[in-house]
């Protein structure tokens, strides 16, 4: 009877493919969203102080057809402003403040 001797081998091989065959392209469609400019700043008209809440209202230039305004407090000119609220309109309520504190 003939011995025969079994060589079991285990080969791990990864095999990472990749490429592209295509140049880069342009966008295909554009961001009507980036026209390049800077929203101008909203000038306000009036202030309206009330019991624990103020009212804002405010213009602005409409060229950019602005859909959103977001209101930012901060408790001092220096400090971090934090956002408040949001308005799809030209006025803003914000509520819950101290009467007597000043707010920026």
């Amino acid at each position: 009877m003939r011995r025969m001797r079994y060589f079991i081998w285990t080969f791990s091989a990864a095999v990472i493919l990749g490429g592209c065959t295509k140049e880069h392209e342009a966008p295909t469609a554009s961001n009507p969203l980036d026209t390049g400019r800077v929203p101008p700043t909203p000038k306000i008209e009036s202030v309206i102080v009330g019991n624990r809440r103020v009212t804002l209202t405010w213009t602005v230039d409409d060229t950019l057809a602005i859909s959103k305004y977001n209101i930012f407090r901060s408790d001092s000119a220096d400090a971090d402003y934090r956002l408040v609220g949001s308005s799809s309109i030209r006025t803003y309520t914000d509520r819950g403040l101290v009467n007597g504190k000043r707010y920026f």
